[in-house]
C-alpha cells in the first residue's frame, strides 16, 4: 500500500551491521529524507536502526522484504555497501548512497561512484544529515544517476554469468 500512495520512495537499510548509535543513524536518515521531501522505507536490520520518536507518514518501517522484489520499485537505496545489496541495486537499476561500516564496503561505495550510480560514500561513524540530504537531493533531481543505473542493469541482464561460471568450473574439474 505504501508504494502505491505516492512517488517511489528511497530505501534505507544496513542489513546485519550494528552501528554504535542506531538511533542517531536513524535520525540522520529520516531527517535527510524529510528535508528533501522524500518518502522512505526504513529497514531496521540487526542493528535496530530506528529513531526514538514517532515517524512521519512519509516513512514506513519494514522489517523484512526480499530486496529483489522491493528494489525495482524504489527511487534509490541508502545501504551499507555489502556485496549482495550492492549487486541487487545494480540488478534492479537503481542508484545508491553507501554508508559504509567496514571491510569491503567503502570500496563498493567508491566503485558505485566510479560507475556513475552514486553521488557519494560516507563512513557510518561520520555521516551527517547535511551530507546525506545533499546526496538525496542530487539523486532525486539529477537524472544521470538513474539513467546510468538503468544502462548497467541492461548490461547485467545481457551477461550469461551463471552459465559462464558453470563452464569455468567444469573446465577446472576436467583438468
Amino acid at each position: 500500500d505504501f508504494l502505491q500512495q505516492g512517488p517511489a520512495p528511497f530505501y534505507a537499510g544496513f542489513g546485519s551491521m550494528i552501528p554504535r548509535d542506531p538511533e542517531q543513524l536513524a535520525e540522520i536518515v529520516v531527517t535527510a529524507a524529510r528535508q528533501t521531501n522524500q518518502r522512505l522505507i526504513l529497514s531496521p536490520g540487526w542493528g535496530r536502526v530506528l529513531p526514538k520518536g514517532s515517524l512521519p507518514e512519509s516513512v514506513l518501517v519494514l522489517e523484512h522484504c526480499p530486496h529483489q522484489w522491493l528494489f525495482p520499485r524504489l527511487q534509490g537505496a541508502i545501504h551499507h555497501g555489502g556485496a549482495g545489496t550492492t549487486a541487487t541495486t545494480l540488478i534492479s537499476g537503481i542508484p545508491s548512497i553507501v554508508v559504509a561500516f567496514f571491510a569491503d564496503q567503502p570500496a563498493w561505495g567508491h566503485t558505485l561512484e566510479q560507475l556513475g550510480v552514486s553521488p557519494a560514500t560516507y563512513a557510518a561513524t561520520t555521516v551527517t544529515t547535511e551530507a546525506l540530504s545533499e546526496s538525496l537531493q542530487i539523486l532525486s533531481t539529477a537524472s544521470s544517476f538513474k539513467q546510468r543505473a538503468l544502462q548497467l542493469q541492461k548490461l547485467i541482464q545481457q551477461e550469461k554469468g551463471l552459465s559462464q561460471t558453470a563452464e569455468a568450473i567444469e573446465h577446472v574439474l576436467d583438468r
